[in-house]
């Protein structure tokens, strides 16, 4: 007999040893917003992940934290690190931090604000609820989380700071009071599995390049490989003496925001970066220098209205270097969110190029015969939330349209379409937009109004059938964040290893079956499905797909069940299903295999 499950890791306890029966991963779309702008803290989070005093502060993708550790001191994390990030007009403000988990509550976790006063002075506010009144207009030198010295917390918490005159103190992710997504504050769109695509970088400008003694030229992986002794400090590209130049691809055109420059992997060489505005092609920044060894916070950059980049690799006069490098510009919220970005990665213009999702299957007794397999899939798996109408609910009862990958089915799902930059294109329905509307240049994740359906690769099909449950305890799960609908043999009801391999051995002969009616084989090619099912050898009668290790085996002296090269089980009761067909005895003691 077989059972369901459903989450984004999965885990029963009454499965059979045998093939996973079916599987479906759903996608999911996500985009922090603010849709009032009521939570006044600034947007910028500049830290990632940080420890303070025997507290964790992990930030969470919708602007929240969670805060985990005791604290042998006060513990502070510290929201922005701009002085004067924040102005504050005269008013009475409301301070509140919600959450929930051990140790939230009183003022174990606080939100904390430091403001100039006109006298100077510095002004402490420490709460976890509750108003103060500003009476001249001011400036906010920065505001921080706080934990008080030995408190044990493991809670969720998310801070804002608005005007005592909102009534509505439904969480929204700081903005700095400004509503987003919109034009002047776009919000990405992240998919389920959407690993890659995070480097804004180009490469080389030109393939080799000689400056001052140091030779730069490009290994052709997209890094920089720098080798030589610099007579005078030396560069990778030569200063822009003209705005044509802007327009070659070594120079990226980044939208305003905040970024991140990757740390350079040795101390004999660092990053320079300048930028031009695209309005007038004025200077913005000028020979903006980062090292290795440099704090994250050290190594971000604000542009304020969109610019053209030139990003450079300098060695100082002196210097002997033989080392390739791979410079990254990365926008901060991959930091702000907590998703840490892989050590390098090539341009690919902020858009996934594939998606890695792995899937687990371990026995709690056998974890060293886990099976796994990973899915290359391009863009990852997009869905987008919808009143009515959606292929898929989740456990909260929200309604989406997202893509699907089929194991029994044999097929991915496409529903969710995506521009990369908005032109004016019909969008048939629902959307995400990172400006939150059809504005030009915005990126646009929709519902498709026909979805497409194509069949999954046999590489991938072989790596999904690879993927079989335990005796007992079964724990799936994926690396990607998509929601599972797992079908399995389980062992409940008294049920045996027949009945546990059944559902595998229906599925590969389905599928077989499908395939052969979809692309109309010849008949010899049906004879060789069928041959692929029921084979003879020199051990006897194989029933079941050759491709893989689970079988039932007929010889001379019995009726066996065979899972993963063993045989477990003599043939038990009157027959064994198939699909339609059956395996049973025959009115003359001996075997027969026909249609049910």
């Amino acid at each position: 007999m077989t059972a369901t499950a459903h989450g984004g890791d999965i885990a029963v306890s009454d499965s059979a040893e045998a093939a996973i029966g079916g599987l479906v991963l759903y996608g999911r779309s996500e985009q922090t917003q603010a849709p009032t702008g009521k939570n006044l803290l600034p947007a910028y989070n500049l830290y990632g992940i940080r420890t303070v005093n025997g507290i964790t502060f992990a930030p969470l993708p919708d602007g929240g934290f969670h805060v985990t550790g005791t604290s042998t001191a006060v513990a502070t994390y510290q929201l922005h690190y701009n002085y004067n990030l924040l102005n504050i007009p005269a008013g009475t403000y409301r301070f509140l931090v919600t959450g929930s988990g051990t140790g939230f509550g009183g003022t174990n976790v606080a939100l904390q604000l430091y403001t100039n006063t006109g006298s100077g002075l510095v002004s402490r506010i420490v709460t976890i609820d509750g108003t103060y009144t500003i009476t001249d207009d001011t400036t906010a030198d920065y505001a921080r989380l706080r934990v008080e010295t030995g408190k044990t917390v493991d809670c969720v918490i998310h801070p804002m700071m608005m005007l005592n005159s909102v009534a509505d103190t439904t969480y929204e992710p700081r903005s700095g009071g400004v509503a987003n997504p919109s034009p002047a504050l776009p919000q990405p769109i992240r998919s389920v599995g959407m690993t890659c695509g995070l480097n804004l970088l180009r490469g080389m400008r030109r393939d080799r390049g000689l400056s001052n003694g140091i030779t730069y030229s490009d290994p052709g992986d997209g890094g920089i490989h720098i080798e030589g002794t610099a007579v005078a400090d030396s560069y990778s590209d030569s200063t822009v003496s003209s705005p044509n130049v802007l327009i070659d691809g070594n120079y990226p055109l980044l939208p305003a925001g905040q970024y991140i420059v990757s740390e350079p992997e040795t101390s004999l060489v660092k990053w320079l970066l300048s930028a031009w505005k695209a309005t007038d092609y004025s200077r913005a920044m000028n020979n903006t220098s980062y090292a290795a060894g440099t704090a994250q916070n050290q190594r971000r950059f604000v542009l304020t209205e969109p610019c053209y980049v030139l990003f450079r690799a300098a060695v100082a006069s002196g210097t002997t270097v033989n080392v390739t490098m791979y410079p990254a510009i990365y926008r901060d919220e991959t930091y702000v969110e907590g998703i840490v970005p892989p050590a390098w990665e090539p341009y690919s213009a902020g858009q996934p190029q594939w998606m890695r999702i792995t899937l687990t299957c371990a026995d709690d007794a056998q974890g060293t015969n886990a099976t796994h397999t990973t899915l290359p899939t391009p863009n990852g798996l997009p869905g987008i939330k919808v009143s009515s109408g959606g292929n898929y609910t989740d456990a909260d009862g929200q309604q989406w349209v997202c893509d699907t990958i089929d194991l029994a089915a044999g097929t991915y799902t496409k529903r969710c379409g995506t521009i990369p930059g908005y032109d004016g294109e019909t969008i048939p329905g629902a959307y995400l937009s990172t400006t939150g509307g059809l504005t030009a240049g915005a990126t646009v994740v929709y519902a498709l109004a026909t979805p497409v359906v194509t069949p999954l690769t046999e590489a991938q099909l072989t790596a999904l059938r690879s993927l079989h449950t335990r005796d007992g305890t079964t724990v799936l799960t994926n690396d990607a964040g998509a929601d599972m609908d797992l079908t399995y043999a389980t062992r409940t009801g008294g049920g045996s290893y027949v009945e546990g391999v059944r559902q595998g051995l229906d599925d590969d002969v389905n599928r077989a079956q499908a395939a052969a009616d979809a692309a109309q084989v010849t008949a010899d090619a049906a004879r060789e499905d069928f041959r692929r099912v029921v084979r003879i050898d020199t051990e006897g009668l194989h029933v079941g797909d050759s491709q893989t290790s689970n079988e039932v085996m007929i010889d001379s002296e019995s009726v066996n069940v065979v899972l993963g090269g063993r045989k477990y089980s003599k043939f038990a009761g009157d027959y064994v299903q198939f699909g339609d067909y059956q395996l049973r005895r025959s009115v003359d003691g001996g075997l027969v295999f026909k249609k049910a």
